[in-house]
């Protein structure tokens, strides 16, 4: 009879221990990550105009950079150009007389390069039938693709003549899985990049 009453109990417990187990699966929202930093000692406050980019800088698995506009670069900007003004910072776009005091950089770190091929006839060449002859067609063009999404963005110096070793005062990263409601999500981690800086203003208080 003990025997019995084992083996019930441990059904009863499996049936607790599955309805209560989290499922494994989760949504590419849940995926989504943003983190901020900063150089301590930095006065935003004092900081009031801004230049942005105008493009997205793609950055692949190779360390080339590559400028190719994205399906959504434009929305990031935009997003980015929201926040700032949001925050009292002043686009130099809007003040030609004005000089910018920081720079906004955006980077695209998750791009993956992929060459692919004329798979009809040899990329080599194509006949043309009027001039009865072959010539060579252009080399195969490239592609970015990637499962995931890496965008960084840096608010560095503006004014320098440094070509490299630019300092940067602030730094915001979001990664996430890629899915059909990505402007929705990145929208959103852009929003919490600057949540989380409170200290990212020159407004008066």
């Amino acid at each position: 009879m003990t025997s019995i009453y084992r083996f019930y109990y441990l059904i009863i417990l499996t049936l607790v221990l599955t309805s209560c187990y989290p499922e494994v699966a989760i949504s590419p929202a849940e995926t989504d990550t943003v983190s901020t930093s900063y150089v301590s000692g930095t006065d935003f406050s004092s900081l009031k105009y801004y230049h942005i980019a105008d493009s997205i800088m793609r950055v692949d698995q190779y360390g080339n950079v590559f400028y190719v506009w994205g399906n959504y670069d434009e929305f990031i900007l935009n997003r980015l150009d929201k926040n700032l003004q949001l925050r009292g910072y002043l686009n130099v776009s809007e003040y030609p007389d004005s000089i910018a005091d920081f720079s906004v950089i955006v980077s695209d770190l998750s791009a993956v390069q992929v060459s692919y091929y004329w798979s009809y006839i040899p990329y080599s060449s194509y006949y043309n039938e009027e001039s009865n002859g072959f010539y060579p067609l252009p080399y195969p063009d490239y592609m970015f693709v990637s499962a995931t999404s890496y965008i960084m963005v840096d608010i560095v110096e503006a004014n320098t003549n440094k070509v490299s070793d630019i300092p940067i005062y602030w730094r915001g990263i979001t990664q996430g899985v890629y899915s059909s409601d990505m402007e929705t999500r990145l929208g959103n981690s852009i929003d919490i990049m600057f949540i989380q800086s409170s200290y990212l203003s020159c407004l008066e208080i």
